[in-house]
């Protein structure tokens, strides 16, 4: 039954991905809005048919189940007896790679194995990873060859960011492999090979990133995206998603080699800023400052013939 499920899952990808590519015009059709009680959800992350989120100040992250009417479920969380180290320090951030869950908080990166389909089954932790005492983890992202690029921060008063490349292992060992030289900072994501960063307040540039030599090629990309700061990016199935502080959204085609065109602006998405987005099949979910995660189906309204 495991087997049928997994097939099912990647058949609807890839399908998803094919008619992704294929529309000129899409569309985002709001399903629900669930209410989040405490603090705002500052990540989203999908893997293994389950969205993880984690709350903004708190020690352990949270495992849901999406409806195809997109409805979320609580499912397992991972509670902070099952995290071994520092158990009281807030969670700032997650990552997926492959089927493991890379989780950070200001003083160690964690990572951990999310298994199968069913929602009772564990998020099993890996591995620890000490940060040095004079910085912290402002982002993961995973991209090919088993390599990370892990963006830190000093904890000095300057708060300079700096790129590097990590390697992470079946095990979940990571291991720090060198520092990227004219690295970029703020916003970013991964798509393949290729890197979209924020460079200034709303526009987009783009990269192509060398795993193997660990280097970074600036593209002619250069799109003006948002009137305002971009929160976040995410990239999937050919399409990246941008928000804003403005509380809106955006999608965009990616070509092969990485320009972009716009497909649809979803204005007021939140009514507040945009913390997070991630997509689950043909569904988006984002989170914002207004308390809430909604879930919106990615329908195309005209199709190249």
């Amino acid at each position: 039954m495991k087997y049928f499920i997994n097939s099912v899952a990647l058949t609807s990808l890839f399908f998803s991905a094919i008619f992704f590519k294929q529309a000129q015009s899409l569309h985002l059709r709001h399903l629900q809005t669930h209410q989040v009680n405490g603090s705002n959800v500052v990540s989203l992350c999908a893997l293994n048919n389950k969205v993880i989120s984690v709350q903004q100040g708190n020690p352990f992250f949270i495992s849901w189940q999406i409806s195809e009417q997109g409805e979320m479920y609580r499912s397992y969380p991972a509670r902070r007896e099952t995290i071994k180290v520092n158990d009281c320090l807030p969670i700032l951030g997650l990552c997926a790679h492959g089927n493991m869950l890379i989780s950070w908080t200001i003083s160690h990166i964690n990572t951990w194995r999310v298994l199968g389909v069913l929602k009772d089954e564990p998020i099993i932790p890996l591995c620890v990873q000490d940060l040095s005492k004079s910085e912290e983890v402002e982002s993961i992202m995973s991209i090919s060859n088993n390599r990370l690029i892990v963006t830190k921060k000093s904890k000095s008063i300057q708060r300079k960011l700096r790129n590097e490349f990590w390697k992470i292992t079946e095990d979940g060992t990571i291991k720090h492999l060198s520092t990227i030289k004219n690295s970029k900072h703020a916003a970013m994501c991964t798509y393949g090979n290729l890197l979209f960063y924020e460079e200034s307040q709303g526009l987009i540039k783009g990269a192509l990133i060398e795993a193997i030599r660990m280097s970074f090629t600036d593209l002619a990309l250069s799109q003006e995206a948002h009137n305002d700061f971009i929160t976040t990016l995410h990239a999937n199935n050919g399409l990246l998603f941008s928000a804003s502080i403005d509380g809106s959204i955006k999608i965009w085609q990616i070509s092969q080699n990485g320009e972009l065109t716009l497909l649809h602006t979803q204005e007021s998405a939140h009514t507040q800023a945009i913390y997070a987005l991630c997509t689950y099949n043909d569904l988006l979910l984002s989170s914002g400052a207004d308390g809430t995660i909604k879930t919106w189906r990615i329908e195309a309204t005209e199709q190249a013939i």
